[in-house]
């Protein structure tokens, strides 16, 4: 059974290295050399200290058997930065159970639509949950990225 968690502080490497081995396994091809190099080393566990800041109290994560299996961080009150599965476990719907806790949480603060920069990896998956292109594919920092939105329901 899949548990979804806020992040805590002894869990930060262990996030980022799921970052770095998900980004590594299917988005290398979504950017410049450069821009993809620098992206897996922004989430070098090295920089865990200055990391700490922007992944907790924004970060919850999906655990199987107390095993880490996937990730997903806001920008409050309605944006998703970073959605990560272990690719072991992709298609068993922790994804859509990340996107789910995080639409109570934004529900909570009044949110009425969720924002993403979708990888080109990940734009199908979030097609199936509700979210639409909402311009077309961009260049961020060196990366193609897909400007998508959902609107949430309220009631």
């Amino acid at each position: 059974m899949v548990k979804i968690e806020n992040l805590k502080a002894d869990e930060l490497i262990s996030v980022l290295k799921l970052v770095q081995n998900t980004y590594g396994e299917f988005n290398l091809n979504e950017g410049s050399k450069k821009a993809v190099l620098n992206y897996l080393a922004v989430h070098d566990s090295k920089n865990v200290s200055e990391l700490k800041p922007f992944f907790l109290g924004s970060t919850f994560v999906a655990k199987i058997n107390n095993k880490l299996v996937g990730m997903i961080r806001v920008q409050w009150p309605d944006k998703i930065v970073q959605l990560f599965v272990d690719g072991n476990f992709h298609r068993k719907k922790i994804g859509t159970k990340l996107i789910k806790k995080v639409e109570t949480e934004f529900l909570k603060k009044n949110a009425e639509r969720i924002y993403i920069r979708a990888s080109l990896f990940s734009i199908k998956f979030y097609k199936k949950n509700g979210f639409f292109e909402t311009e077309k594919i961009q260049n961020y920092k060196g990366l193609k990225v897909q400007p998508m939105q959902k609107i949430l329901d309220c009631c």
